[in-house]
C-alpha cells in the first residue's frame, strides 16, 4: 500500500502564494483593494495610510481621513440667472450673485 503526502503552502497576511505553489510575494494592497481614503503607502507585507495636509486620521478608523477645518462643506449651484450656495443638508440656501442676460461664469467668491 502506497501513501502519498502533499505539502500545502500558505503565506502570512500581506503576502500571496505565487503560481509555483511555494513562493510567497508581497501583495500591493494600495493598488489591489484601495484601503485608504486618501494616500496609501505599500510596505513589505502591509500598507500605511496617510492624510494630506489639513486632514487627520480618525481614531476609530485609521484608514479614513477627516478635515481639520470646522467650516461646513457646501454646494455651489448655478443656472442662467443666479449663483447659489446650498448647505449639504439643504437647511441653508443663499443667492451669491444674480446674473443678467443668458451667460454665467465661475469666479472666486469672497
Amino acid at each position: 500500500m502506497l501513501h502519498y503526502f502533499s505539502v500545502c503552502c500558505k503565506c502570512w497576511p500581506g503576502f500571496r502564494l505565487k503560481d509555483d505553489g511555494k513562493t510567497c510575494v508581497d501583495v500591493d494592497e494600495c493598488s489591489s483593494s484601495l484601503p485608504c481614503s486618501q494616500r496609501c503607502i505599500n510596505t513589505y507585507g502591509s500598507f500605511k495610510c496617510l492624510c494630506v495636509d489639513g486632514y487627520e486620521a480618525l481614531e476609530r478608523s485609521p484608514n479614513t481621513c477627516k478635515a481639520l477645518s470646522v467650516e461646513e462643506p457646501f454646494l455651489i449651484l448655478a443656472d442662467h440667472h443666479e449663483i447659489r450656495k446650498l448647505s449639504v443638508d439643504g437647511s441653508n440656501y443663499t443667492i451669491l450673485k444674480q446674473v443678467r442676460g443668458n451667460h454665467i461664469s465661475i469666479y472666486k467668491i469672497v
